[in-house]
């Protein structure tokens, strides 16, 4: 019988989200898995997630899906990905710095969500897309910082999020950015090429 349950959460933990989490309190931080292809409706209401960064096979995100993350300040999801309402994000710290902020104007979901997206890309934002990005790499986060400055580390974007607090949260970082301040400054001292 635990052997049956177990091959059954694995194949919903590792492809499809179904309401697991609902009203899971407790849950702050998570690193979803690469084989995610879907998050259905509610699967995370009522978490207390800070951050969420869905990995690139992800797909589709149901409704209401992280509604009531009342931490919830980063969201980074694939271009690809299929939204299905206008309640993905309601009632989160990130919806509170949009500047379309009106749950009650008709449409704003779509706004908003369309805020999300296109968060960070502009140019002047290029180090937030690579510490936010799915596992970051050294070489471009030193070649953004080698060009503008490691005060490009505390540049915020719209929603006032900076690379480093995105590369602190990224679960698919390997790279901090206490290793970069340092390449960097032996980079300048002329102890690296």
């Amino acid at each position: 019988m635990y052997q049956h349950q177990k091959s059954h959460l694995f194949k919903y933990s590792d492809y499809n989200l179904r309401i697991c989490f609902f009203r899971c309190y407790g849950l702050v931080h998570i690193k979803w898995s690469i084989y995610l292809r879907r998050i259905e409706e509610c699967s995370f209401h009522e978490c207390d997630l800070s951050s969420g960064f869905m990995p690139p096979t992800c797909r589709y995100i149901g409704n209401y899906a992280f509604r009531y993350n009342s931490n919830l300040n980063i969201f980074k999801m694939p271009e690809e990905v299929q939204l299905g309402g206008d309640g993905v994000l309601v009632h989160t710290a990130l919806m509170k710095k949009s500047p379309h902020f009106n749950i009650f104007q008709r449409g704003y979901g779509q706004i908003f969500q369309n805020w999300v997206r296109n968060l960070d890309r502009e140019e002047e934002f290029s180090l937030h897309r690579a510490c936010c990005s799915y596992r970051p790499l050294k070489e471009i986060i030193m070649g953004i910082v080698e060009e503008r400055g490691l005060a490009a580390f505390s540049q915020k974007n719209k929603a006032g999020i900076t690379p480093s607090k995105y590369l602190s949260e990224n679960p698919y970082a390997d790279i901090s950015e206490m290793e970069i301040v340092r390449n960097y400054i032996s980079k300048m001292m002329g102890e690296l090429e």
